[in-house]
């Protein structure tokens, strides 16, 4: 904080960002000391009470930040678009990581320390603490702005950046597919000719499917370790479920705190669900800080859907820099970036997967290791 290097900007996301840390310390705490926390958390298993407290301090975090019925203030105005640059900067990584995914599958390169696909998914849910992939730079945010500017669709993406299988249906055009590409994906593989990395063989994920195959088959056939596997499943807590939250703060918060996790609760859903829609293009449209042209259109909706994402890419262009010193602001201080909750299970998750892999691999008569 006394560095005479650091402008007021950086000491104030400095200063936010250790707010943060402190005020989930002392949540943190709280929790501990709470008799009827631990004894509620006491009746999950496999580590997932854990998880949970993870999960539930960042949610926390952000109802306190933002649950008071998103108060339509200049400075709430500007931490979205803040976040909103941040999103093009996560569209970033997740790229190199996704490209090089392909690349591993394919078996044109090795990456120390990946053994299995899964890891690929894990480390894009901490994107930007990835090893693999190089930082953000300069060159990455100057190919970001034609690509904000020069195009209507919605940015972002609300699938899974790292699903290679639902995302090669996408690609070679299967109707099975869930979400679709990432826009921008299309535009890197149009502008940089990446599209020929996902059309490599799948080598490496077709002998691990094969071997779950067969380590599924193997399971089934028993039904004493089926039944166990069941009640352990039983047991462990979805931290995610958002009605185990939402009775966690009933026994345990404040009115306050529950009014703060309704407001979140119902607009984030709006938001997912609506994102493209015309009501809230309509929405935003209206809040605007300038006068938006719309272009004409045979369908006047679309033509305020496109403006909406005209306007909203311009904005981000307008915020990316700020975003970008923040992110390297982090990269400098060493405060690091949060990883989705799930990242922290990676070790459990590799060990399993692993071990149906080997497994299954002894069961055809192979050697019991990853060399296949």
């Amino acid at each position: 904080m006394n560095d005479p290097e650091l402008n007021s900007g950086h000491r104030m996301t400095l200063r936010n960002i250790l707010d943060e840390i402190n005020l989930k310390r002392v949540w943190r705490r709280e929790m501990e000391e709470n008799k009827g926390i631990q004894k509620f958390l006491q009746q999950f298993k496999n580590g997932t009470d854990k998880e949970f407290i993870e999960y539930y301090l960042d949610k926390k975090f952000n109802w306190h930040r933002t649950g008071d019925c998103y108060i339509d203030t200049e400075e709430e105005e500007k931490e979205d678009w803040m976040l909103e640059g941040e999103g093009q900067l996560e569209a970033i990584q997740q790229k190199k990581l996704f490209d090089l995914q392909c690349q591993w599958r394919a078996k044109k390169i090795d990456l120390e320390g990946i053994t299995i696909s899964i890891q690929f998914d894990l480390w894009g849910s901490n994107i930007f603490n990835c090893p693999y992939i190089s930082p953000v730079s300069i060159e990455d945010i100057e190919k970001s702005i034609p690509y904000l500017l020069e195009r209507d669709e919605s940015p972002g993406f609300d699938g899974e950046w790292q699903d290679y299988n639902d995302l090669k249906k996408a690609y070679t055009n299967e109707k099975e597919s869930n979400c679709g590409i990432p826009d921008w994906y299309v535009y890197h593989d149009e502008k940089y000719g990446t599209k020929e990395l996902i059309m490599l063989p799948d080598l490496r994920g077709e002998k691990e499917e094969e071997y779950y195959a067969i380590f599924e088959e193997f399971e089934s056939a028993n039904e004493e370790i089926e039944k166990q596997d069941i009640v352990e499943r039983e047991k462990m807590i979805d931290y995610r479920d958002s009605e185990i939250i939402e009775l966690f703060i009933k026994r345990f918060e404040s009115k306050k705190v529950l009014k703060q996790f309704n407001g979140y609760k119902n607009y984030d859903h709006k938001a997912a669900m609506n994102s493209i829609s015309f009501n809230l293009s309509l929405h935003f449209l209206s809040q605007a800080e300038e006068t938006v042209g719309i272009e004409t259109n045979s369908d006047w909706r679309k033509a305020i859907i496109k403006a909406w994402n005209r306007y909203r890419r311009k904005k981000i262009v307008e915020y990316l820099p700020a975003a970008f010193e923040e992110y390297k602001l982090k990269l400098a201080t060493g405060v690091g970036f949060e990883a989705d909750p799930i990242f922290n299970s990676m070790d459990e998750q590799v060990e399993s997967y692993t071990a149906m892999i080997i497994k299954s691999r002894i069961i055809k008569g192979e050697a019991g290791d990853l060399n296949y």
